[in-house]
């Protein structure tokens, strides 16, 4: 993924700020992490298309960033934060799995400030985190989180947590859970994010003047005519040497396989 930097201002009216990847140990720390370039671009897309989900625009990204959980930071344009950990994979009881938690005890402790976990892979436990965060911030207490979350994979997860966090209290427990952002993604389903906000980027507010500038793919056909994924084929025609003489173009011999 490219280095972005500079400034640029959104269909809304918003000034951006794209802050690039900070000199001391990002490159090194991304080289080779796919996964956290993906969650990264996922981000620095909405800058240019801002999803109508309820949270404030994003104004700010910031990649490989100054804070503990630091692999894209992400500010709104009411002030407050995401600090996202992105991992392909994280294995519940890990070293790593409980160094996250550790640290969103610390953020999710000031206010306007919420941890992200970013997931490509992962079981059915991953499953029973996500019900446990989203009870936790539906619950009106802790004594009513504990209520809800006894039993089954919800209760094992939890336990994984209180296992890292080793709080003391539910209050704790519950308050760390409902600032923490849980998402699973594939990379394939991140790519595909990627793409489809960069198109829509292309074409929001498009005329038909847009799109007969934009590249020529094929006649007639340009860059905005194409749908977003398309699929495509090839054929290979295999004859004998001996026919092959007989056409027109000069034959390609193929002189094995394997």
């Amino acid at each position: 993924m490219p280095h972005f930097g500079g400034a640029l201002r959104t269909r809304r009216g918003y000034a951006i700020r794209v802050v690039p990847i900070a000199e001391l140990g990002g490159p090194t720390t991304t080289g080779g992490v796919g996964y956290q370039d993906w969650v990264a671009a996922s981000w620095l897309v909405e800058l240019l298309v801002p999803v109508d989900a309820g949270d404030a625009p994003v104004v700010s990204v910031r990649v490989e960033g100054l804070s503990e959980i630091d692999d894209v930071e992400v500010e709104y344009a009411d002030g407050s934060r995401l600090h996202v950990q992105a991992k392909r994979r994280l294995d519940p009881g890990s070293a790593p799995w409980s160094d996250f938690w550790t640290k969103a005890a610390s953020f999710t402790a000031e206010r306007g400030r919420t941890a992200g976990l970013w997931i490509g892979e992962g079981d059915a436990r991953w499953d029973g985190l996500a019900t446990a965060i989203a009870r936790a911030q539906e619950a009106r207490d802790a004594a009513e989180f504990r209520a809800r979350i006894a039993g089954g994979a919800v209760s094992d997860a939890v336990k994984e947590v209180e296992a890292a966090l080793s709080v003391p209290d539910d209050s704790t427990l519950c308050r760390v859970l409902a600032r923490t952002r849980l998402e699973r993604a594939t990379d394939a389903a991140l790519r595909f994010r990627v793409q489809e906000r960069l198109r829509v980027a292309l074409i929001v507010g498009g005329t038909v003047a847009d799109v007969l500038a934009s590249k020529p793919i094929t006649t007639p056909y340009h860059m905005l005519d194409c749908a977003l994924v398309s699929d495509g084929g090839a054929a290979l025609v295999l004859t004998t040497a001996e026919r092959a003489r007989d056409l027109r173009k000069k034959p390609v011999y193929l002189l094995g396989g394997g």
